[in-house]
């Protein structure tokens, strides 16, 4: 059996995967590929604080809280869905949580000047999943300063080539027509509500926002991503190799973001394909 040491994965993170030390890594994480995992999950916590002395991870900790019109504390709040690492880390000491209800982040940042953490737990991450001042653009920005990639780790999504929550902020920027902004109030306090991009899941979900029906789409609406995976290695923007059991897949933020953003452009339905 493969056995995935500190070691071993710093390695192949430095060397295979190009991560510099002041990198911001937005990190999907998956276990199973990884084999044994000699000193358990923690290992890949301890391995990015290696890699990344100058520069910050960035772990989902989603909820979908008020989705679910259950209450969010940053500081209790669980996050099952997250997979085996996701789960867990979050309670690190060495990451702290933002306060978005639906899809709150935990950041380990190690940088100098401490403006990634700064920038990732501000109040405004809290109002909106997707959109202007959430984390993900901010990460976007982020990432024009700094080495920003979005690190796929241990098979993490291997149904496809390729898929990110992140996808979802050029979305709502290009304003897709199969999704729409839809606010969910907190179960506390009806004042408060947060926005977030979400699927049509029916027709008449679609006629009744947009007042028409002119979507050549199946519902429910569901992303399938496959000309997406082949189209990222057909312009070499994605960067893959072998660990463990998997491919660890790495793509640079910005020049994902702003590719897309061209697709989008051209075909609003191409993530759809």
């Amino acid at each position: 059996m493969f056995k995935t040491t500190l070691e071993n994965l710093v390695e192949h993170l430095q060397e295979d995967m190009c991560i510099s030390e002041d990198s911001i890594v937005w990190l999907h994480s998956g276990v199973l590929g990884l084999g044994m995992i000699k000193e358990g999950v923690e290992t890949i916590t301890e391995a990015f604080s290696q890699v990344l002395p100058k520069g910050a991870l960035v772990i989902p900790s989603f909820t979908y809280s008020w989705c679910n019109s259950e209450v969010f504390d940053p500081l209790i709040s669980e996050c099952p869905d997250m997979g085996a690492y996701g789960k867990v880390a979050w309670k690190d000491k060495r990451f702290k949580r933002n306060s978005n209800p639906n899809f709150s982040i935990s950041v380990m940042d190690q940088t100098s000047d401490k403006r990634v953490e700064k920038a990732l737990t501000l109040d405004q991450t809290k109002w909106t999943c997707f959109g202007d001042g959430s984390v993900f653009d901010q990460m976007y920005h982020l990432s024009q300063d700094m080495p920003g990639k979005i690190v796929l780790l241990g098979g993490a999504h291997n149904d496809v080539v390729f898929r990110s929550t992140f996808l979802h902020y050029v979305e709502e920027k290009m304003a897709v027509p199969y999704r729409y902004r839809k606010a969910f109030k907190s179960p506390q306090n009806s004042k408060e509500a947060v926005v977030q991009l979400v699927r049509f899941m029916t027709n008449n979900e679609y006629n009744n926002e947009n007042g028409k029906s002119d979507l050549n789409y199946s519902f429910p609406i569901k992303e399938r991503y496959l000309k997406l995976g082949e189209d990222l290695i057909k312009d070499k923007i994605i960067l893959q190799s072998p660990f463990g059991y998997s491919m660890t897949k790495a793509v640079s933020i910005v020049t994902l973001c702003d590719w897309l953003e061209n697709k989008l452009k051209k075909e609003p339905g191409y993530l759809l394909k």
